[in-house]
């Protein structure tokens, strides 16, 4: 059974996503009806791709309601239940030449657009949500059929589909013992869609079979609020082992603090984080370029390089750039005596020549981090989104 499924990405992205899977559609129908979503469910809307004329080639991405109802229905169901029985055709119901399917797999056939689908695992009383995608990070494109109806009363056409589920292959069987059927290739999907004669054949009734690439499916559980119908959040297709807040994640996150400097002196303040910078001579050995690395005890830890151009300070009134520092109780490598030991250093300004490279350097007791000058940076072009 199939009865969620997600598709998150947006027209733009949905356009680069079918072109990496070598199908073309020529046109959306009505890309105003379509809005992407982390948990689509049974009365929602989805992109599904069909036939413009059955006489013809052109592929188009038509927005259905999910729930096929026959074209000779002549009012709207009243209770949703009825819609909830269409949802999803048995691939031997509609191989059989009789019931509900038989009046529209001959010439309504279609490819429901996918991220992955969502099942639930039984686990005693406890259901566990799991999603279900492909490793390669394709597009799923699942096998459907549709109908189109016009209630009595109503000059609306609705168009409805449903999606065809076969067993599950052996690696979602612990999940489920049904699962959409799942079109893998170019071919599949282009012998799917032909739908010129207007006819079922044997050869399409083969292609109604587990997924069989191997180790082409991944699936793993996520929030149970994917569960309540509406909810919409990306943390519904990552593992619930990424989720943030998650125990697991939030010890990935932290960074032990360093140990304290054994070159700390007992004159300098516990009640202040210290800072250990090292420096280390230049590429060619010179020493009027240095590559600093500043850590901090009790604080996050940074490794960012800083370039020091090694100058005598200029009187303020030549252009240079008068900087104020704070009050902080630093401990200092000399390391190979290019850089004095400071410690307590009291309220003063420092002439620094400005390096080449504008940098915003913040430096506080508790972190050390440098921040390129905005001048200097430059916005990256907009790229389509690929599955994750």
């Amino acid at each position: 059974m199939c009865g969620r499924f997600a598709l998150s990405l947006n027209v733009e992205d949905l356009d680069v996503n079918l072109k990496d899977l070598q199908l073309h559609v020529d046109s959306w129908l009505n890309a105003e009806e379509y809005s992407p979503s982390y948990n689509l469910a049974p009365q929602n809307k989805a992109a599904v791709i069909r036939r413009i004329n059955p006489s013809e080639n052109r592929l188009g991405i038509d927005c259905m309601k999910w729930g096929l109802v026959p074209h000779w229905t002549e009012s709207a169901p009243l209770k949703n239940n009825n819609v909830l029985k269409t949802i999803n055709a048995r691939d031997d119901k509609v191989i059989e030449p009789r019931g509900l399917w038989n009046s529209v797999k001959g010439q309504k056939r279609c490819i429901v657009l996918c991220e992955g689908f969502f099942e639930w695992l039984d686990k005693g009383k406890d259901k566990i949500p799991h999603f279900v995608k492909r490793t390669d990070h394709q597009l799923m494109c699942l096998a459907g059929l549709w109908d189109s109806v016009t209630f009595k009363g109503s000059t609306e056409e609705l168009h409805t589909f449903t999606i065809i589920t076969t067993s599950s292959n052996k690696y979602l069987s612990f999940l489920h013992d049904r699962m959409p059927v799942i079109l893998s290739d170019r071919e599949s999907m282009e012998e799917w869609m032909d739908v010129s004669s207007g006819e079922w054949s044997n050869k399409l009734g083969r292609l109604l079979k587990p997924f069989d690439l191997d180790n082409g499916l991944i699936a793993y559980p996520v929030p149970k609020e994917v569960g309540k119908v509406g909810n919409q959040s990306p943390d519904f297709l990552r593992p619930i082992s990424q989720r943030k807040g998650n125990i697991m994640s939030f010890f990935k996150q932290q960074v032990s603090p360093s140990k304290p400097s054994s070159s700390s002196k007992s004159g300098t303040s516990s009640s202040n984080p210290k800072a250990k910078i090292t420096a280390k001579k230049g590429s060619d050995g010179s020493d009027s370029d240095h590559v600093v690395s500043a850590t901090t005890t009790g604080g996050v830890v940074q490794d960012e390089p800083i370039t020091i151009t090694k100058n005598e300070c200029s009187p303020p009134s030549l252009n240079t750039t008068a900087i104020e520092t704070k009050t902080i109780h630093v401990t200092v490598d000399p390391g190979d005596g290019l850089l004095p030991t400071v410690q307590n250093p009291t309220n003063r300004s420092s002439c620094v020549t400005p390096s080449p490279k504008k940098l915003n350097i913040k430096r506080s007791a508790s972190d050390l981090s440098v921040q390129s000058d905005p001048d200097h940076t430059s916005s990256p072009e907009k790229k389509a989104r690929k599955l994750p």
